[in-house]
């Protein structure tokens, strides 16, 4: 199953009109849905969406088979959508905001691990996935590999460099990270409230391309 393809397009525009949710709405859809039957008022205070967005958000779920409603308990899961969601978070790490260190003065940072993709970062390229993170909001981004031994490295070029930023002890703290894993950190404005969605939204747009 491709689950981060599934995402996609439950967030792509229909007939010329984008959605007022992305990709990272519909995560976090699933993962609040997972967590118990829910209502869609409790659904749309938890999203920070509108009433119409979080309306077309669990239509689209429901058509892409993901969810079912009952009345009056709510909604929940289908077997499918646990399974593109098991997909998802075994692929995919939300960290949140992280401490940034030394990458950037008067910026808020956030981060996601993506799961054993070394192979996906060298066939895509750092700079390609740097140019997602931006595309999707961030100011700047930074792509960190986790090489042998979990030492935290900095793909340039043709050569990894070793990274210790104050950032990787951040990240340590919040992930056991493993060989093979990719960090994305987005760099974004201090005032910039959709940080992690703009990085969680980039991270599934580089599965999809996986």
């Amino acid at each position: 199953m491709d689950a981060a393809r599934i995402i996609a397009e439950i967030s792509i525009p229909r007939r010329k009109v984008k959605p007022n949710f992305t990709t990272y709405h519909v995560v976090k859809a699933l993962m609040i849905i997972n967590k118990g039957h829910i209502g869609r008022p409790k659904l749309r205070e938890e999203l920070r969406l509108g009433d119409a967005s979080t309306r077309t958000l669990l239509k689209r779920l429901r058509e892409a088979e993901l969810i079912r409603s009952f009345r009056p308990t709510g909604t929940e899961l289908t077997e499918k959508g646990r399974e593109v969601l098991k997909e998802i978070l075994d692929n995919l790490v939300m960290l949140g905001e992280v401490v940034h260190g030394n990458i950037c003065s008067n910026c808020v940072t956030s981060a996601v691990v993506l799961r054993n993709a070394a192979n996906l970062l060298r066939r895509l390229e750092v700079i390609k996935i740097r140019d997602l993170v931006v595309k999707q909001g961030a100011e700047g981004a930074l792509i960190l590999l986790v090489g042998p031994g979990g030492r935290i490295l900095m793909p340039i070029q043709d050569r990894e460099v070793p990274f210790t930023d104050p950032l990787v002890l951040d990240i340590r703290e919040k992930v056991s990270l493993r060989e093979g894993d990719v960090i994305l950190v987005a760099m974004c404005s201090p005032h910039d409230e959709s940080c992690t969605e703009h990085v969680v939204n980039a991270a599934i747009a580089v599965l999809e391309q996986g």
